[in-house]
């Protein structure tokens, strides 16, 4: 199977570090908002990641908005025999996703390097300003994922994704324990080359002005 092309920032910054066994948790922060190159196309970047792991058995992402989603009902199925949950709706609300979440992370009828989690707007998580006990309670599971043996030992790959580190509470990266920072920068002059082409790729019947040279 060919390789996905990924950024370069997340093989080096993520997947290199991961494989090493320096982190099982990272948190994404910058750019997070534009549009990344995965494959041949130029995707947003919770939907890059759903890509990179496609291989992984259980793939699933959560954020205070949407709630708990999957890649496809494949991996929902297979979330759901994990758990042992039969009831028709997956809880929505932060307190109950995250305990959801944390029963997912210590499973184990799941085999290592089976799971991996996206939560994106992680600052309304674990925010770093003032927080209620939803939020402390939140900042504390993120914490304990980060640094618990017993969690790492089972090889999860977990993504924090934040407009600014700073804005989630530094109790979840602090120490040499904490999750991996990892900055996502604006693209450079050879990735704004390759979205040019592949925009003209797609917009073939359209006249431009300027070429990707």
């Amino acid at each position: 199977m060919k390789a996905l092309r990924i950024p370069e920032w997340l093989a080096k910054g993520v997947l290199e570090r991961y494989h090493a066994g320096a982190s099982h948790l990272f948190l994404l922060h910058g750019n997070v908002r534009d549009l990344h190159g995965f494959g041949e196309d130029f995707i947003p970047l919770t939907d890059g990641l759903s890509r990179l792991l496609a291989r992984r058995p259980i793939v699933v992402s959560y954020d205070v908005s949407s709630g708990l989603a999957f890649p496809d009902t494949a991996r929902e199925k297979a979330f759901r025999k994990a758990l042992a949950i039969k009831a028709p709706h997956l809880p929505s609300d932060p307190s109950r996703a995250m305990i959801v979440l944390d029963a997912l992370l210590a499973a184990e009828r799941v085999e290592p390097g089976s799971v991996a989690v996206i939560l994106d707007y992680a600052h309304a998580l674990a925010p770093s300003g003032p927080s209620g006990s939803v939020e402390r309670q939140n900042i504390t599971t993120l914490a304990r994922w980060a640094s618990e043996p017993k969690i790492a030992a089972r090889r999860p790959l977990v993504f924090l994704i934040a407009p600014t580190a700073g804005e989630v509470s530094e109790e979840v990266y602090a120490g040499a324990s904490g999750a991996e920072v990892v900055a996502v920068p604006r693209p450079n002059v050879e990735a704004r080359t390759d979205f040019t082409r592949y925009l003209r790729q797609r917009s073939s019947d359209m006249t431009w002005e300027v070429t990707p040279e």
